[in-house]
């Protein structure tokens, strides 16, 4: 939340503000994947690379997150 707060906050010192539905997302840093912190010795290279790797396909939208696309 910090994220869409100072990004309003900001619009509205700019006077760019225009109201409406915040989405946060990966790309607009309105939700994120958590830091491995004490943890990341742990998890693979390998793994963290292919997060990684999953959450630009994400940003650039080659990688879906529709539901949809992925059926039960």
């Amino acid at each position: 939340m910090n994220v869409a707060v100072e990004n309003t906050v900001q619009s509205v010192l700019d006077n760019s503000f225009k109201g409406g539905l915040y989405v946060g997302t990966l790309e607009n840093d309105g939700v994120g994947i958590s830091d491995y912190h004490d943890l990341a010795s742990k998890v693979p290279q390998g793994l963290q690379d292919e997060i990684a790797t999953l959450k630009q396909g994400i940003i650039d939208g080659t990688v879906s997150v529709d539901p949809a696309d992925y059926p039960a």
